[in-house]
C-alpha cells in the first residue's frame, strides 16, 4: 500500500475520476438524437468490434468513427462507454480508460497527462503488482520511461484475463506538437496487444477519422480497423442500453471469461 501510494505521489498527475467521466457520456444520451443513437449501436454491433470482444487475431482495435463532427460525446464515446461499462462494472475487468475530447484542454489536455492517468488507474487496481524498481522510471517523468513502466506494470497486472485499455477519441490528440507522443504511445499498446492478447485488449477510438491509417500506413498494419460508414441504415430506434450490456457482456464472459479467457 506505501508502495502504491508512493508511486501515485511521484507521478505529480492529476488524478481524475474516470467513472465520472463515464457517467457524464452516458447521461449524453437522453440528449441524443434517435441517429446518433442508432449510430452508437452500429459501432458496438460492428463486426470488427464483435471480432475484438471474441477473436484473439483482434486484440487491437481502431474504430473510424467518420461523423459529421468533432463532438467529445460523439456515437464513438457513448459506444466506448457501454463497452467500458460491461467490462469493468459487470465483468469486474481491469479496466483502463481516457476520453481524449472531454480532456482536450488545459494542463490535461495532451498525451503524457494521458499516460500518467492511465498509469494511476492501473496502480490503483488490486491486481497490479508494484515493485520497488518501478520507481526509478519515475525519476524524471520522462515520457519514455513512463512508456516503459506503463508496459511493465500492464504485463504484471493481467491475471487470468487481459487488462482492457480504452482510448476515445484519439484524434483531439493529433495537433502537430502532441502528434509524435500520442503515436509511440498507441503503437507500444497496439504491439503489446497483438504480440500478447492474454495482456492486453486495445480499443482505439476517434469521431472523425484518424490520421494514423490515413497519413501512415505502417499503423494500419497493427489494427483491425472498424470503418463506420457516414450515413448509418437505422431505423431510429435509439440505444436499448440493457440489452445491449447483457448481450455484449454474455458474448465476452462466455469467450474471455471463465477458467481460461484467451491465455
Amino acid at each position: 500500500m506505501a508502495l502504491r501510494k508512493s508511486l501515485l505521489a511521484r507521478l505529480q498527475a492529476d488524478h481524475i475520476d474516470q467513472s465520472r467521466d463515464e457517467e457524464n457520456v452516458l447521461t449524453e444520451i437522453t440528449s441524443m438524437t434517435l441517429g446518433d443513437q442508432d449510430r452508437a449501436a452500429a459501432i458496438i454491433e460492428h463486426q470488427a468490434v464483435e471480432n475484438w470482444l471474441l477473436d484473439p487475431r483482434a486484440a487491437a482495435l481502431l474504430v473510424q468513427g467518420n461523423g459529421r463532427r468533432h463532438d467529445p460525446r460523439a456515437p464513438t464515446s457513448v459506444a466506448c462507454a457501454l463497452l467500458i461499462h460491461v467490462f469493468s462494472k459487470k465483468l469486474r475487468f481491469p479496466t483502463l480508460y481516457w476520453y481524449c475530447g472531454l480532456h482536450s484542454s488545459g494542463s490535461r489536455g495532451n498525451p503524457i497527462s494521458m499516460l500518467k492517468n492511465l498509469i494511476c488507474q492501473l496502480i490503483s487496481l488490486s491486481c497490479c503488482k508494484c515493485s520497488v524498481d518501478d520507481q526509478t522510471h519515475l525519476s524524471t517523468q520522462d515520457f519514455e520511461d513512463l512508456m516503459r513502466l506503463f508496459v511493465r506494470l500492464i504485463r504484471r497486472s493481467s491475471v487470468n484475463v487481459p487488462v482492457v485499455c480504452v482510448l476515445d477519441g484519439i484524434s483531439f490528440y493529433e495537433a502537430r506538437h502532441q502528434r509524435k507522443e500520442t503515436s509511440r504511445l498507441v503503437d507500444e499498446l497496439a504491439d503489446l496487444a497483438i504480440s500478447d492478447p492474454s495482456v492486453l485488449l486495445l480499443l482505439v477510438t476517434s469521431p472523425l477519422r484518424t490520421m494514423y491509417v490515413a497519413h501512415q500506413s505502417h499503423k494500419a498494419q497493427r489494427f483491425t480497423v472498424a470503418e463506420i460508414p457516414y450515413h448509418v441504415s437505422g431505423a431510429n430506434q435509439g440505444l436499448n442500453l440493457g440489452l445491449i450490456i447483457a448481450s455484449t457482456g454474455r458474448k465476452v464472459e462466455n469467450n474471455l471469461g471463465g477458467s481460461a479467457g484467451r491465455r
